[in-house]
């Protein structure tokens, strides 16, 4: 397949403005445990006011850094509570690391990125926000050409090459074989030089796809010239990032190993949330969510059925009265003159050139439509309103007089299948505090004096 014409990449425009915030998602957790912890300010001054949890110590700097930054997000977010999140993150990553889990909770079945991959990217966009400013003024050092100045040459690559090496894009599963790899691996994309260094790299074919999700691979192997062109950007683009924060960032070393450290443990916390079927967003197909499940004993989904029967009420049918009017006026004027006074009863059915009322009943099956939905749900309290109809045609007011309730038997499917999973998840809850609490009980943790 032909190379698709490039249009001119934007992949290096992409690097610095906006997006990529380390947003800290917290689940704060009850402390049923007690940590061997400390205020005593350690006796090296340059880690006055940080944060120890075992081996790693966490300079006061990058706790305030990386404080202010989800604070963007999360104003109300106190230091105290921060730092609870920070101590957590790190036990579990540290927890999953031991374990040799973190290629396995990171794994996306070859659909997303690469373990190494996601970290490399959350680190880098971390640091583009925290360091936005002075990264934009080494990018605006470079000249007009920003970033391009960066390349030796123009990335235009040997197209007929890349094909040969990518194979033929019709393919099963979007991969290379071994051969494939070596091959990619000899085909050079872009040669560039970071400032401050005087060794020129290069970019090869397989720098890119190895970091590519499924979407990126089959772009690739659909022949889209313009993808990799801003994949090969984005790439130096990174390497830049890097090679300044280690050589310009007006931070420490320490505190910029802290600091991509806290990124990956938060990283490898919330993958180990959704890999344990601890976060609410995994659905039932979530293996650990759904052996957990199979587990559940009948008395435990009574129980739990009994205490949360409402979930399972719903309106079968409902008595409403329909205003339909041909414009949002007519609907507006008649509500103004008729329909308020008659707010508690049925309205009484009439029609003339611009406004027809009804009463009827709206009963859920499998004819559905969209004003039976409208009715189904229509609030108790709300009051009506004018509502558009499809196509914009006409206008309606709903005001639902009378209903008929279902609720599900404790022994029907839909309870089983709701009612094992909420058990189980809650289970795997508990589970996830009790790792926590026995981390914190065996860990040493000193934290900042203030």
């Amino acid at each position: 397949m032909p190379w698709k014409r490039s249009s001119s990449g934007k992949g290096f425009t992409r690097l610095l403005p906006g997006g990529g915030l380390f947003i800290l998602l917290l689940i704060l957790t009850i402390n049923t445990g007690h940590a061997r912890e400390s205020t005593d300010r350690t006796s090296d001054d340059t880690n006055t006011g940080a944060l120890v949890i075992n081996n790693l110590t966490i300079p006061a700097e990058a706790i305030s850094r990386m404080h202010a930054l989800v604070q963007r997000d999360d104003p109300t977010l106190d230091r105290k509570a921060f730092i609870d999140a920070l101590i957590e993150s790190h036990l579990v990553a540290s927890h999953v690391r031991e374990q040799g889990l973190a290629d396995v909770v990171l794994d996306s079945h070859g659909v997303g990125f690469a373990p190494a991959v996601q970290i490399d990217n959350r680190q880098v966009a971390t640091l583009r926000v925290l360091f936005a400013e002075p990264l934009a003024a080494a990018v605006k050092a470079l000249g007009k050409n920003g970033l391009n100045a960066l390349l030796a040459a123009p990335i235009d690559p040997d197209w007929q090459a890349v094909s040969r090496a990518l194979g033929s894009p019709v393919r099963h599963v979007y991969s290379l074989s071994l051969a494939e790899q070596r091959a990619a691996a000899g085909v050079p994309l872009a040669h560039y030089q970071l400032p401050g260094s005087e060794q020129t790299r290069t970019v090869t074919l397989a720098d890119i796809y190895q970091r590519q999700n499924v979407q990126g691979r089959i772009a690739l192997h659909e022949g889209d010239h313009t993808w990799l062109v801003r994949e090969t950007q984005l790439y130096i683009g990174q390497q830049f990032v890097r090679a300044w924060s280690k050589q310009k960032a007006p931070v420490t070393g320490t505190t910029l190993s802290a600091i991509n450290t806290l990124v990956e443990d938060r990283l490898l916390r919330q993958a180990w949330l959704a890999h344990s079927g601890v976060a609410t967003e995994i659905h039932a197909g979530n293996p650990a969510l759904k052996a957990a499940s199979e587990q559940v004993s009948r008395a435990a989904i009574q129980r739990w059925y009994q205490a949360n029967r409402a979930r399972f009420r719903s309106v079968r049918a409902a008595h409403a009265s329909v205003v339909r009017c041909s414009d949002k006026y007519a609907c507006e004027n008649w509500l103004a003159t008729k329909g308020s006074a008659q707010s508690t009863q049925a309205w009484p059915a009439s029609s003339s050139k611009d406004v027809t009322v009804t009463n009827q009943w709206y009963q859920r099956d499998s004819t559905r439509n969209w004003l039976t939905d409208v009715v189904l749900m229509q609030p108790d309290d709300k009051p009506p309103a004018p509502i558009r109809g499809p196509g914009g045609n006409s206008w309606y007011l709903v005001q639902v007089n009378e209903r008929k309730w279902h609720t599900h038997s404790v022994d029907s499917l839909t309870v089983d299948i709701v009612a094992r999973r909420e058990v189980a998840r809650e289970q795997l809850v508990q589970d996830y505090l009790g790792l926590t609490a026995r981390l914190r009980e065996q860990a040493h943790i000193r934290r900042p004096a203030s």
